[in-house]
């Protein structure tokens, strides 16, 4: 099956990532993430209950970290014991998550996407979203750069189409 949703292009991802940050985030093709691998990740989960199609986008800590350190306009050093701690402090994480809800808007110019929920280990996803994660319909993997704070990796999946 072909999948209902298409992937928004990385100038309108960026787009969206700079208007929340309040910074110039620059994406850029990369090659694919390891989403098998054990290293801390965070992963945000979006629902179409219309078509049932999951869609789930991976940040690797230290993307999550500068673009949330960016928003709330941290401290380099915070950010940095964030990465090299692989942990994101309640206030970061929150940001994080608002991050997340705002990008579900890299889905909507075709369907209606809504964020659900954030999760930090692969192990805690639904079901339906660890599929998605397992073998994805289409992805878009980018490496991004948050000014004055520092770069990390962004995946974006969209699963298979469950609609009847």
């Amino acid at each position: 099956m072909t999948p209902t949703v298409p992937l928004a292009n990385m100038e309108m991802i960026a787009g969206l990532l700079s208007g929340i940050t309040g910074r110039t985030v620059k994406l850029s093709k990369a090659p694919p993430l390891d989403l098998k691998a054990r290293t801390p990740k965070v992963y945000g989960v979006y629902r179409d209950t219309g078509s049932d199609t999951i869609c789930v986008s991976v940040l690797d800590i230290p993307f999550a970290a500068h673009a949330g350190g960016a928003m709330l306009v941290f401290p380099l050093c915070t950010v940095n014991d964030a990465i090299r701690t692989a942990t994101l402090e309640e206030g970061m994480l929150d940001t994080v998550r608002e991050i997340l809800n705002v990008c579900a808007r890299m889905f909507n110019d075709h369907a209606h996407q809504v964020f659900q929920a954030l999760y930090l280990n692969a192990s805690e996803l639904p079901a339906d979203a660890a599929a998605v994660v397992r073998s994805p319909a289409q992805r878009m993997d980018m490496e991004g750069s948050v000014a004055g704070y520092g770069s990390g990796r962004m995946t974006v999946l969209v699963g298979h189409n469950a609609a009847k």
